[in-house]
């Protein structure tokens, strides 16, 4: 649960955001997902991308320290499904920083006084193969019968429940505090 600023109504509110971790979790338990991966692209390791048709290739730095020791020039994300199907997505450092500066306004600040206070500036590599996951999971199949993926894949707070209406986390709001619906979120992920 990350506080979120909601400039329209002067508050701050709680808003549920799930992590690399568990929408890996998430896609697993889907039964659904062979293999699943996001990785840092290091310098040397570009062989080809062509944007227009999502093609590349990739020649892995073998040698861990020479790995360590190249910059990162972009970021990674594929799935393959039980059935064979494959979505692969490649974005550029560059295109990273741009995401990062349009959807993190914490990242935004940071950059603007040179500060380390967002997730974003004290780990780039990290938030950034957890939003290659989000973008790549985005064409992953999704069951009907799936309202979390759904809200998930929103990127947004909004309604969450079991197929059974069992539980439910809806919009923060000052008659129903968020606090209350943290066990539920948790007990929706068992």
């Amino acid at each position: 649960v990350v506080p979120f600023k909601d400039t329209k109504n002067n508050r701050t509110v709680a808003q549920f955001q799930v992590g690399w971790k568990g929408m890996v979790q998430l896609a697993i338990r889907s039964n659904q997902m062979k293999k699943i991966h996001a990785i840092e692209v290091r310098a040397g390791e570009l062989v080809r991308f062509n944007p227009i048709i999502n093609d590349f290739e990739f020649s892995y730095l073998a040698n861990p320290e020479e790995r360590k020791n190249a910059p990162v020039i972009g970021y990674y994300a594929f799935f393959e499904t039980t059935n064979g199907y494959i979505q692969e997505l490649y974005w550029t450092k560059e295109e990273m920083d741009y995401h990062a500066l349009e959807y993190s306004q914490a990242y935004k600040s940071d950059k603007a006084k040179g500060w380390k206070n967002s997730f974003w500036t004290k780990d780039f590599d990290e938030m950034s193969k957890k939003t290659m996951l989000k973008q790549v999971l985005k064409f992953a199949p999704m069951s009907v019968d799936s309202p979390l993926a759904k809200a998930i894949s929103a990127g947004e707070p909004s309604a969450i429940s079991r197929p059974t209406g069992e539980y439910t986390v809806s919009r923060a709001s000052s008659d129903t505090p968020c606090s209350r619906s943290i066990p539920k979120i948790a007990s929706t992920l068992a």
